[in-house]
């Protein structure tokens, strides 16, 4: 696992990502919430889609599941396995 900087960006304070193979995990907390909510973001290096966004009430229970997902989908990545076309949510 590969950890990059951390930074606060107005209200939001985004900590270090986390990254394996071909996936990140971005982690974000907005300062104006109580009590405190930790967003995580795993996507793919170079794509849009989000393929897994969980929220957590701490910084080590949101990087845990992000490890556990990274695990899952660089493994799956290297199996060959492809992944699901993100669904639109555009308003009809």
């Amino acid at each position: 696992m590969q950890l990059v900087g951390s930074s606060i960006d107005g209200n939001v304070i985004r900590y270090e990502r986390l990254r394996r193979g071909n996936f990140f995990a971005d982690f974000r907390r907005d300062r104006r919430l109580y009590p405190e909510v930790y967003h995580c973001v795993v996507q793919r290096t170079g794509d849009a889609q989000i393929l897994a966004w969980t929220q957590h009430t701490t910084l080590d229970s949101a990087r845990t599941a992000a490890e556990e997902h990274l695990e899952r989908f660089s493994s799956s990545d290297n199996a060959g396995t492809t992944f699901p076309a993100a669904k639109s949510r555009a308003a009809k």
